[in-house]
């Protein structure tokens, strides 16, 4: 018996941030688990997405060609009517579905919008609040829509709350770049710090570069002390270990939902509104909105 692939198409680009990572990682480990071979695709591969392949046990393959090229001929790459095909990326377009679909391949597509035309065997939408009416349009055999289908990956399903005797906040822009108005925000927390009646420990994600310019920032704080977290892919210890995040709203907002951590939502890209949207109203946390669409100050 010929044994089935699972082929994962996914966006890794800088721009992306790695929310496309992890949920298609937490999708990869389960099927891995059920004994099937999971190959990535991509465009774009740097060091820490590689390593963390690396580390999951999971193949990839970085093609400096488009995405939808992929799909210009039938034998680009070993793909049968015994495999299944996954989508988790924005530039492919329909194009490309239905070039997978013609061949007789399963397809899943794993969407925010729900107002793109999509063509695909199973629709997975994992944004709060969605509901199936959004896809009416779509063709498909199966629609899983809402936080049900939420993909969390392994390391935070494992996590457990902890309580400290200190304040722990955790910290994250995602992808987004350190503009004005996010330095407007961090100049927010050098005031905060010279109020403060108690200690915080502030765990920053950030890179190498912002690392460098945060430190001198943030130099001769008294009441927060700040822990850098540069190139860490599993952070389910320093989430389980906050008793507040401040986070943009893409996969970081549902981890954050999934443990129970209140959180301070920012919107860094369109697909992040209907997600942060549903933050008040589910009482879990304050949707800040887009930082760039801001006219009070913190």
């Amino acid at each position: 018996m010929i044994r089935r692939k699972f082929f994962f198409f996914c966006d890794l680009s800088p721009a992306a941030g790695f929310g496309h990572l992890m949920r298609s990682e937490a999708l990869a480990s389960q099927v891995i688990k059920r004994g099937y071979e999971v190959i990535f695709y991509t465009d774009y591969l740097d060091k820490r997405a590689r390593n963390y392949l690396n580390k999951k046990k999971i193949k990839f393959i970085q093609t400096k060609r488009n995405i939808n090229d992929f799909f210009i001929t039938k034998s680009i790459f070993d793909i049968s009517q015994n495999d299944v095909v996954i989508f988790d990326h924005y530039k492919l377009t329909l194009k490309s579905m239905k070039k997978v679909k013609n061949r007789g391949i399963f397809l899943v597509i794993i969407d925010d919008f729900g107002n793109k035309k999509i063509i695909g065997d199973i629709i997975i939408n994992q944004n709060l609040g969605i509901n199936k009416k959004t896809h009416k349009k779509y063709k498909i055999s199966k629609l899983l829509v809402g936080s049900k289908y939420c993909l969390i990956r392994d390391d935070i399903k494992r996590a457990k709350r902890k309580k400290l005797m200190q304040i722990n906040i955790f910290l994250t822009f995602g992808a987004a770049r350190f503009n004005n108005l996010i330095y407007k925000f961090l100049n927010f927390i050098k005031r905060l710090d010279k109020i403060l009646e108690v200690k915080i420990k502030l765990f920053f994600v950030t890179d190498k570069h912002n690392k460098r310019l945060m430190i001198q920032f943030f130099k001769n704080l008294k009441n927060i002390k700040i822990i850098y977290l540069v190139g860490k892919f599993n952070l389910s210890k320093y989430i389980s270990a906050c008793d507040f995040s401040i986070n943009t709203g893409g996969v970081t907002l549902l981890e954050m939902v999934y443990l129970g951590v209140p959180q301070m939502t920012i919107v860094s890209a369109n697909n992040q509104k209907m997600n942060a949207g549903m933050i008040n109203k589910l009482g879990v946390g304050t949707n800040m909105g887009n930082l760039n669409q801001r006219k009070k100050n913190f």
